[in-house]
């Protein structure tokens, strides 16, 4: 029985380690390994079975993965994916304007192509040009280009976060054990592990409807529980850090927070209501197509 039990251990997965540093991706291959079958506590598939998921998958997002591999270590399978890379070649040399794509103060253009018509600090709606397609003289346009750039500005946000007063935290410690649990009519037993806090994660159990006993393997995964009391002061404090959080997760390397602070705070019973006010350092870089003159146009222009 001991032997029986060890073979089948040895034949799920425990782990699943995806190895790019691309996190959409590996999020793709996650999902559909998972729609596949394949995910902690399974068992591995056969080797006919793991080449027809991976040409599945390979089929299914051609445009993005280029090749997978997919190997067994002990009871954890280890994905190797490389990612398509595209053409970059294939250059578009159509028209365009580079517009704001939010509203906020320029603080930096970098223009490659296009002619600049916004400056530094100047205050621009979403939708404004800022390097145009028209290169102009004398206020008529003399020739088209597809301009090209990057524009940052501060832009702003207003944020609204909740701080309850009495705040319980719970996190996993890192720690964990693979133990064994006796089920006695609707008792279970657990054998040589005394985590005051815990979760249990069932591996596998053998349990029969006409016997009132059992036997498990679990993952027991330690709890950590923090409880908070805030007062006003250090409320705000919490809600300007989930701000910053909240915000800086969307934000690229080139984007930062300038500031932040407390617009107003409102309490009622065991709530704390913050509003915060953040200005940030950020992309706002928009293409538009631009439409193309024709002769008429330029003659037209000429006339008038």
């Amino acid at each position: 029985m001991g032997y029986s039990l060890l073979l089948f251990l040895s034949n799920i997965i425990f782990s699943i380690k995806v190895v790019h540093n691309d996190l959409s991706l590996r999020n793709i291959i996650l999902t559909e390994l998972r729609e596949s079958g394949i995910s902690k506590y399974h068992v591995f598939p056969s080797y006919q079975e793991k080449e027809r998921i991976i040409e599945r998958i390979k089929e299914k997002h051609k445009d993005r993965i280029e090749w997978i591999e997919m190997t067994r270590d002990g009871v954890r399978y280890v994905i190797n994916v490389e990612e398509r890379i595209e053409d970059h070649d294939k250059k578009d040399n159509s028209l365009q304007n580079i517009v704001a794509k939010k509203k906020g103060i320029i603080k930096k253009i970098e223009a490659r192509s296009g002619e600049v018509v916004k400056r530094t600090n100047d205050y621009v709606n979403k939708g404004d040009i800022i390097i145009s397609g028209n290169i102009t003289k004398k206020e008529k346009i003399k020739a088209q280009t597809r301009a090209d750039g990057v524009v940052y500005a501060e832009t702003w946000y207003i944020s609204k976060v909740n701080i309850p007063l009495k705040y319980k935290n719970e996190k996993y410690s890192g720690r964990s054990k693979y133990i064994l649990k006796l089920y006695f009519f609707d008792k279970n037993i657990p054998l040589f592990c005394f985590y005051k806090n815990y979760e249990d994660i069932d591996i596998f159990n053998i349990k029969h409807h006409l016997f009132p006993i059992g036997i498990s393997i679990s993952k027991r995964k330690e709890k950590k529980i923090t409880s908070y009391i805030y007062d006003i002061k250090s409320a705000e404090e919490e809600a300007l850090n989930k701000t910053s959080l909240n915000i800086e997760k969307d934000l690229n390397e080139d984007e930062y927070i300038i500031s932040k602070k407390v617009l107003k705070k409102i309490r009622k019973n065991s709530t704390i209501y913050i509003e915060v006010f953040v200005r940030v350092y950020e992309n706002i870089t928009k293409k538009e197509t631009l439409i193309e003159m024709t002769e008429e146009d330029y003659k037209k222009q000429e006339e008038e």
